[in-house]
């Protein structure tokens, strides 16, 4: 948490955000009070975010994809101010990423501003983008 920047996270964002056609992606990593920014494209929440309002704090707890389609059908983000306030996040696709015994610490998710549903070869580079973070991330 609260390291510099790094172009190699960076680069996989801005990758995400091109193959996709989708204007945000977050690399980010969670504890217990925050949500931090690793690298973000297209988000306008700063470098970090309460946990309380986190959609990657939901990812992180159920160490597994989080796929919300539509976040206003979403009971858990319909009033979130990342949806009504200031990013108008409309959908959200995260994966964990996870470290040794397989603990979440943070995310890769990219959002749009629209209902959303990825494909299948979507999904696929999510996953492999996902685990070529955390390669990078075990290697320091």
């Amino acid at each position: 948490m609260d390291t510099d920047a790094d172009t190699l996270f960076d680069n996989i964002s801005a990758t995400l955000t091109k193959q996709l056609s989708i204007p945000m992606a977050s690399i980010t990593l969670v504890d217990s009070d925050r949500q931090w920014f690793k690298s973000t494209i297209g988000l306008s929440d700063g470098t970090e975010t309460c946990r309380n309002v986190s959609f990657c704090a939901h990812t992180v707890l159920q160490n597994s994809v989080l796929v919300v389609e539509d976040t206003y059908d979403d009971p858990r983000f319909s009033h979130n101010p990342s949806v009504i306030e200031h990013s108008f996040i409309r959908s959200y696709h995260g994966l964990p990423l996870c470290l040794i015994n397989n603990l979440a610490v943070g995310t890769l998710c990219v959002m749009d501003s629209k209902p959303r549903v990825l494909n299948a070869q979507e999904q696929t580079l999510l996953v492999k983008m996902s685990l070529q973070i955390e390669h990078l991330m075990r290697l320091g």
